[in-house]
């Protein structure tokens, strides 16, 4: 089943986001993802089966978080802005441009 496939692999990858963070939880996987967020995730084409099993190379989620920040004036103001919630590259393809596309995408 491609949904069951599709939230393995992106358990794993916040498995992995999470410990590149040195957070104590993933913060990140298909049940955690709220109806206000974006996910934008790279990956191998698994329609190609030379290429192997479909693997997450990096993965880019956002939403609006509430912030509380100072106006001109001094006075604290709440906004809610879209935020990078969570961000990770797989260490094996680091530098090598994943990033980069998928701030493109957003």
């Amino acid at each position: 089943d491609e949904h069951r496939a599709m939230a393995a692999l992106l358990e794993e990858a916040g498995r992995l986001s999470a410990r590149a963070q040195a957070l104590p939880a993933p913060i990140t996987s298909l049940e955690r993802l709220h109806a206000d967020q974006r996910l934008y995730i790279a990956s191998h084409d698994a329609s190609d089966p030379s290429r192997g099993p479909s693997v997450v190379l990096g993965f880019l989620k956002v939403g609006e978080k509430r912030l509380f920040v100072s106006d001109p004036r001094g006075n604290t103001v709440e906004i809610e802005p879209c935020c990078v919630l969570d961000f990770y590259v797989h260490e094996s393809c680091q530098r090598g441009g994943i990033g980069s596309e998928l701030f493109a995408r957003f």
